[in-house]
């Protein structure tokens, strides 16, 4: 099993048994929980990205395998904050999902073993797109997407912006695989990117509530 620290290491995707579900609420703990990921676009857009508890489960496929799977009664168990603490605590393994339902497990797998690259995705500033107002017949409705290709698949995390406290949060995480048919660049290409002007990694514990991203 790998560490939280290999895991950041790595050059090319781990396999299934290196991983558990805990190491990858470890991972996002320590190199996406922590941090507001700040970008300022050309248009002038100002992108204060968080990432919290209550996204892990979703971003990882989880909510939407316990759905059809488990009793409704017991959906809040994979879920949000609850869900975070599950994995946290061992309730919610690979092997407990693979149980509920191992064929829906198949279609969450490249969702785990390309988890590692996530910092990177939202580290560059050279990823952000338009995803709304180019190609609105795509099931992915996302303000912005970033990207980052490896010479098996493209990894895209969906951006999406809180109206309430125009602070943004990742939407949607979704991997497509690069073969001899799909050159894995469906979602991306013939969309115009914005160029980053100015991009900031901020540790919460260092910052109060209110960020100035354009500072």
């Amino acid at each position: 099993m790998l560490s939280v620290s290999a895991l950041s290491m790595l050059t090319h995707k781990p396999k299934i048994d290196e991983i558990s579900l805990e190491l990858l609420q470890q991972y996002y703990e320590k190199f996406l929980e922590r941090y507001y990921y700040v970008f300022e676009l050309d248009n002038g857009v100002v992108v204060n990205l968080e990432f919290e508890k209550k996204h892990l489960c979703h971003l990882l496929g989880i909510e939407k395998m316990a759905k059809g799977t488990v009793k409704h009664k017991e959906l809040y168990k994979y879920f949000g904050v609850e869900g975070y603490n599950n994995i946290q605590n061992g309730l919610i393994t690979i092997k407990h999902l693979k149980n509920l339902n191992k064929g829906r497990f198949n279609f969450i797998k490249d969702k785990l073993i390309f988890f590692y690259l996530l910092p990177q995705v939202v580290s560059s500033p050279e990823i952000l797109l338009d995803f709304i107002t180019e190609k609105n017949d795509t099931f992915i409705k996302a303000k912005l997407l970033a990207y980052l290709s490896t010479e098996e698949a493209y990894v895209h995390l969906g951006i999406d912006e809180d109206e309430k406290t125009t602070r943004f949060f990742p939407k949607t995480y979704f991997i497509e695989r690069i073969n001899e048919t799909n050159d894995g660049s469906k979602f991306i290409k013939g969309r115009s990117p914005f160029k980053v002007v100015k991009a900031k990694k901020i540790n919460k514990s260092l910052s109060n509530s209110s960020v100035d991203p354009a500072s």
